[in-house]
């Protein structure tokens, strides 16, 4: 994956206006480590007035932020993203997964306030799938899951 991302900082450095190359960088450094978005808040800072009305740049920059824990300014990027191109359905998929997911979530802490833990932890497993590289998100889930097992022993 570093060689990936060396090779898009040179396409970049030749194509500056290049925002499908900009992208796939910022791609390539979320999955290189997606426990540290540290990189990735300062290259998409760093460009961001350059591709603001580009909806694959907001794209890759909501989900950064998200991963960043950054909930709200995440969301507001996704949303503008939609506005911008509506029928794109890769950021379709993706909002529609986050709503889900929130929305399995908040199910899923209701249902373990009612003791009814096998279907939390089912919630729980299925929030996990929607978006692995949200470790944000994720550590989240993963904690309630264990405070619900501990409620089963």
């Amino acid at each position: 994956m570093r060689e990936a991302i060396s090779y898009l900082k040179k396409l970049i450095e030749a194509c500056v206006e290049s925002v499908k190359h900009t992208c796939l960088y910022l791609e390539a450094l979320v999955l290189t480590d997606p426990n540290d978005m540290t990189d990735c808040i300062s290259y998409s800072t760093k460009v961001q007035q350059k591709f603001i009305e580009h909806p694959e740049f907001l794209f890759w920059r909501g989900r950064i932020l998200l991963y960043n824990g950054q909930l709200e300014m995440g969301k507001k990027h996704l949303k503008q993203a939609l506005q911008i191109d509506p029928d794109s359905l890769k950021i379709q998929r993706y909002w529609k997964n986050l709503q889900k997911g929130d929305k399995l979530k908040q199910e899923a802490a209701e249902l373990f306030a009612k003791s009814e833990i096998e279907q939390a932890l089912a919630n729980y497993e299925q929030c996990l799938l929607l978006d692995p590289l949200n470790n944000a998100f994720n550590m989240t889930i993963l904690y309630n899951q264990a405070c619900a097992l501990a409620k089963v022993d």
